[in-house]
């Protein structure tokens, strides 16, 4: 199927007219449009949950040349856009490289550099920032400790969004796979982002933008790069990919085919659990896709713990492979903590062969808890866990003396 769109229609009760397609833009304006309205950029369609995407500066120095615009939101997630008329064959052929060059340099950069960096950048005549974090700082940002730590993670383990922003997007997809394969060395989210602009009738100042990501697999849409245990995956996801892709019980998946999942769901679970993820990361946590999302831990010796698995298919939660690896008298604190946090209690299963208990939380009722069941506890999750690893800790140092 080719990818295709009508032109926007203006409709009153009067009449209705098409909207006339802006051609005389240049590659700045669309830069700037894109900065004084990041709201534009359907980064809820590319990377859903990432959070409020805000406008960082444009023309960001990065030693190999100057990056069109960079956005970061509130968690700490950073969105790097490059911007390009396709009607330049010659532009048409570079950008890809030329973004993945920018995203590559941008790496490179400690929390320091990259705020040092932006200062040097490009504004469209608003103020300067006092410091990167003043441009996310409120009400709901975290500190600015928790904010720099989340950067500087994702600048170490380059995850980016990078997005190619034109008036048109038509690359063969051979062009962009030879692009991407040079440059697989981190794990990013890669989206063309076509944005027509139309003017409305009787306006010299008022334009209709219709943004879209393109998402048929002819047109190459998204690719995420992921290095996991020193290999990597360069992984089209495509519409007829992420269908064939989808995740099952039996088959490893990837974070963007766990949240693809977890959209089908609920619109606002993703948002919540990549903020919880984050406050995850923060006491040493980490996200682990397998079959399912698992939430390990590197307890001071031993094998990992898995603080508890979420379904990607129905959306329920285990903990019962918190008893794996860990006395079982802390695992059953861990669990019963989180039975009475999210309002539920323990079921028991049967017990292994080697020993080791089949112990987890449930609803009141004995079904298991989903997902969408305790967004409002995730929270008190961090705080079950905070919980346990203190005391691991302390049995760890007892077990020394």
């Amino acid at each position: 199927m080719t990818n295709a769109a009508g032109t926007p229609i203006m409709v009153s009760p009067q009449a209705s007219a098409p909207l006339a397609r802006v051609h005389d833009w240049n590659e700045r304006r669309l830069q700037e449009l894109i900065f004084d309205h990041p709201t534009c950029l359907p980064l809820d369609q590319i990377e859903p949950g990432i959070g409020q995407l805000v406008s960082v500066c444009m023309e960001l120095p990065l030693g190999i040349g100057s990056a069109d615009n960079l956005f970061v939101t509130p968690e700490g997630n950073l969105v790097l856009a490059e911007v390009k008329l396709w009607g330049n064959p010659e532009a048409r052929r570079k950008v890809v490289a030329q973004a993945l060059e920018y995203a590559t340099a941008l790496f490179k950069l400690d929390y320091t550099g990259l705020e040092t960096a932006v200062m040097k950048g490009a504004f469209n005549g608003a103020s300067h920032p006092k410091s990167l974090y003043s441009l996310v700082d409120g009400a709901d940002s975290p500190t600015e400790s928790v904010f720099a730590d989340r950067v500087t993670r994702n600048l170490r383990e380059g995850r980016i969004v990078v997005l190619i922003v034109g008036d048109e997007i038509r690359p063969a997809t051979d062009e962009l796979v030879t692009g991407l394969q040079a440059h697989a060395n981190f794990h990013f989210t890669f989206a063309l982002v076509e944005m027509p602009v139309y003017s409305r009738p009787g306006s010299l100042d008022e334009f209709v933008v219709v943004p879209r990501t393109l998402i048929k697999t002819e047109t190459v849409p998204r690719f995420t790069i992921r290095t996991e245990g020193g290999a990597t995956d360069v992984i089209d996801l495509g519409t007829d990919e992420l269908e064939a892709a989808k995740p099952s019980r039996r088959s490893n998946i990837s974070s963007e085919d766990f949240f693809e999942a977890m959209v089908e769901r609920s619109q606002e679970i993703p948002a919540k659990l990549k903020r919880f993820l984050d406050e995850a990361a923060d006491i040493d946590v980490r996200p682990e896709y397998l079959g399912m999302l698992n939430l390990k831990w590197d307890q001071p010796e031993g094998n990992p713990v898995n603080l508890g698995c979420i379904s990607p298919v129905s959306g329920e939660i285990r903990t019962h492979a918190s008893y794996w690896w860990v006395a079982r008298d802390l695992a059953d604190e861990y669990n019963n903590r989180l039975a009475e946090l999210f309002g539920g209690k323990i079921r028991n299963g049967r017990t292994k062969k080697d020993g080791t208990p089949q112990r987890w939380v449930t609803r009141g009722d004995g079904a298991p808890f989903r997902i969408e069941d305790i967004l409002d506890h995730l929270s008190d999750w961090i705080t079950a866990i905070e919980t346990f690893q203190d005391a691991v800790r302390e049995r760890r140092q007892d077990a020394d003396r």
